[in-house]
């Protein structure tokens, strides 16, 4: 074979290793993803550690080199459901932030922060209260935020609305890296279709929807139904006798 044609086989080559990362992403958070259907589009797991581990910006560093990445959370290490995760552009999550109140968007969706001896970590709003991590969580408004303490002895935070995992040692913090192309379709506002299946509220956002709760409850795991806060078993809900709980409040 001439040098011609070695070099036509090469640029063919390319072409389709090219377009098969084509693969239009989905925006926003996402909820219960199938880990398969990343691998099998082109994603590598670049990061795979129990929440109990303290995550730092060196580790963090072998998940660059690619246009995206997925940051998300298993509840342990068998299963294939990643319960919580988005997509962000490399560029927007490896980004070193400074602020403690303000994540930096990304087209698809998420709200990204990356605060050495801090947290790294996105929110479906732009709004977070990062002390070590973002504990930022008006009522009801956790379902969508992930955590993890990054630079610290410590491990944790959270996945979603669970809390104080730094000695966890079954939740799993996972990452992938792949070059494929993130995308918004325009925008279809799901909250028009049966409240997008939220229990309570349901707030649109960028080619995604985020339901969110009421005072008094919380957002459940599956980031749709709103679960009571019993206030009576925190403190017995600062009662100097007797606690009553209610449905969404206490007395």
């Amino acid at each position: 074979m001439g040098s011609h044609a070695i070099f036509a086989s090469l640029i063919l080559c390319l072409f389709y290793s090219t377009l098969a990362q084509t693969v239009i992403l989905p925006c926003g958070i996402l909820y219960n993803r199938d880990e398969p259907s990343l691998l099998l589009n082109g994603f590598i797991k670049c990061y795979d550690q129990p929440y109990s581990r303290a995550t730092t910006s060196t580790e963090l560093a072998a998940c660059t080199g690619t246009n995206v990445v997925y940051v998300g959370a298993k509840s342990n290490s068998s299963t294939a459901t990643i319960a919580l995760g988005a997509f962000g552009l490399s560029s927007k999550v490896y980004t070193v932030t400074s602020s403690t109140t303000t994540a930096n968007s990304d087209p698809g969706g998420a709200y990204w922060y990356n605060y050495p001896l801090y947290g790294f970590g996105f929110s479906g709003v732009s709004t977070v209260n990062i002390y070590d991590c973002d504990y930022g969580q008006p009522a009801g408004d956790c379902a969508h935020r992930l955590c993890w303490n990054l630079g610290y002895s410590i491990g944790g935070y959270r996945v979603g609305c669970l809390e104080n995992l730094n000695t966890n040692s079954t939740w799993r913090k996972v990452m992938y890296k792949g070059n494929q192309v993130q995308t918004c379709a325009p925008d279809n506002n799901e909250c028009l279709n049966q409240n997008g299946n939220c229990s309570q509220n349901c707030i649109n956002t960028a080619g995604s929807y985020l339901c969110t709760c009421l005072n008094g409850y919380i957002l459940n795991i599956n980031g749709k139904m709103c679960n009571d806060i019993n206030e009576c078993a925190i403190r017995n809900g600062n009662c100097s006798q007797i606690c009553s709980n209610s449905d969404g409040s206490f007395a």
